[in-house]
């Protein structure tokens, strides 16, 4: 499966001006979703169902981060 950096924008509220966004503008989104997921991450240490459901997203949001090749 593709995505596209225009789906992947929309369903993480990436803004951007115009009609595509840039991997940096899509990039800064998913270090603010991480930084917000891995407060919460650190914070639960039980080892809950949803503390590992976390886990993976932060992962996958990663993921994708690697996919867009954005340098900083």
């Amino acid at each position: 499966m593709n995505l596209s950096k225009v789906d992947i924008a929309e369903s993480i509220d990436a803004y951007y001006d115009g009609n595509e966004p840039t991997a940096k503008e899509v990039a800064l989104r998913i270090d603010y979703l991480l930084n917000s997921l891995n407060a919460i991450y650190e914070v639960d240490d039980t080892g809950s169902e949803l503390i590992y459901a976390l886990g993976d997203t932060m992962n996958l949001l990663e993921l994708i981060k690697e996919k867009l090749n954005y340098k900083k």
